[in-house]
């Protein structure tokens, strides 16, 4: 009885540990369960708060992104083209260029520049920064930002410029004025100084205006321009060199008509007084220009090939040849001459200078170191050139004289000082139709 009833108590003993057992096996399982359960709906709750957020940022520029220092992160594309707006467009209305040529200030807004941002396209760069990343990276990037910082572009027009900086030209160039001179009654020479010119460096000013133009920036944009000095090409100075005559020569047009003694007057009064400085070209159709009948110019004879025709102008070569010898004489060689076809009257032979609007031309070249005045006088049936110069140059004097052999001449140069031949040149060889 005894034994049996130790093997009763045991067993119940193990049966009872038995079951403590498995009741905290029970207790451990319900515990997991419920951790587990709890994980995930821990889990899914931060599940669904990553993809709210990031669901969020849909139609938003995610955190950390700049465009020129200015925070869009988290704005829609509108606010963010808002915000620029604000801070480039409505700012660089209040914005001038200004331009200071001497004690002048020309305003020019940045609202007349027509001033195109990119806006639509720098936004749309923000806008997709991070929008192809996985929902947890993007989550990541919403929550832990890196910054990014966009550049905004833009252009502007050039033509408020340019028409701000032709006014400029007109309203401040000035051309230099060359110093005059005249030949008095009494015989002198009365000169009227000279003026200088100036013009506004315009390429200067685009420069300066490129190199500054910064829409981030702030104030005014100024610029100074460059004036260059424009120097004359006839000072006062140069011309009153000129004080006596050194050479003249005339030829007579008696028996002209009135039509030819018309052309003769014309084209001896369009180059009086004309003013040759050291090394400047003349050109008889340059300074006479082209004889029309608007110029007042009348038919009269000229010679084409061996015949005598009517032209306006008729006449002229009388004077371009007499202003030929009269040059030749100064000691000034010509660059361009060409004989008539037949002998001239009015010359000797081998010494004439025929003129031709747009064909031929008489040309020279002020080879002396002074400027020389040019006077021409028509009196009398005769017209004369004088040459003008400064008196150092009469030390020496200069002719024109001819070797004729039959349709054929020479023409040499004879230098003579104090009346004696000292040089021979030749200057032409010409041959004539009989």
């Amino acid at each position: 009885m005894q034994l049996e009833t130790n093997n009763t108590v045991n067993s119940r003993r193990r049966s009872k540990a038995h079951k403590r057992k498995i009741h905290r096996k029970r207790i451990g399982i319900v515990a997991l369960t419920f951790l587990f359960l709890g994980v995930a709906i821990i889990g899914g709750l931060q599940a669904v708060k990553i993809y709210n957020t990031v669901k969020k940022y849909d139609n938003l520029i995610y955190p950390g992104v700049f465009i020129e220092g200015v925070n869009v992160g988290g704005k829609t594309k509108d606010k963010a083209i808002s915000l620029l707006s604000q801070k480039y467009t409505d700012v660089n209305k209040k914005r001038n260029i200004v331009i200071k040529v001497a004690d002048k200030e020309y305003t020019l807004n940045f609202s007349e520049l027509n001033i195109e941002y990119n806006y639509d396209e720098v936004i749309n760069s923000a806008f997709n920064i991070h929008k192809d990343g996985s929902t947890l990276n993007k989550y990541k990037n919403i929550k832990e930002p890196k910054n990014h910082e966009l550049d905004l572009n833009y252009k502007y027009s050039m033509a408020k410029i340019d028409n701000i900086i032709k006014k400029i030209k007109e309203e401040n160039n000035k051309e230099a004025i060359d110093a005059s001179i005249q030949k008095t009654n009494s015989g002198d020479f009365f000169v009227k100084g000279e003026s200088y010119g100036q013009v506004i460096d315009d390429k200067n000013i685009k420069e300066q205006i490129q190199k500054s133009m910064d829409i981030k920036g702030n104030g005014n944009i100024v610029v100074n321009s460059n004036i260059k000095e424009i120097k004359p090409h006839i000072t006062g100075g140069q011309l009153g060199s000129i004080n006596t005559i050194i050479s003249t020569f005339a030829t007579n047009f008696a028996g002209s008509n009135e039509n030819r003694v018309t052309n003769i007057t014309l084209a001896a009064d369009a180059i009086n007084g004309k003013v040759m400085m050291p090394g400047d070209t003349f050109s008889f159709n340059d300074v006479v220009g082209q004889r029309t009948a608007e110029k007042g110019y009348k038919p009269a004879k000229v010679i084409v090939g061996d015949k005598f025709v009517d032209d306006f102008g008729g006449g002229v070569c009388q004077v371009s040849s007499t202003l030929y010898n009269a040059i030749m004489r100064a000691n000034i060689p010509y660059t361009e001459r060409t004989r008539h076809t037949m002998m001239s009257t009015y010359v000797p032979m081998g010494m004439d200078a025929t003129v031709d609007f747009g064909n031929i031309d008489y040309k020279f070249k002020n080879t002396l170191n002074y400027p020389i005045y040019i006077e021409a006088v028509v009196q009398n049936k005769n017209i004369t050139f004088n040459v003008y110069s400064n008196k150092s140059l009469t030390n020496k004097t200069y002719d024109l004289v001819n070797e004729i052999n039959g349709n054929k001449v020479k023409v040499y140069k004879v230098t003579l000082q104090n009346g004696k031949e000292i040089a021979r040149q030749l200057v032409s060889t010409d041959s004539y139709k009989q």
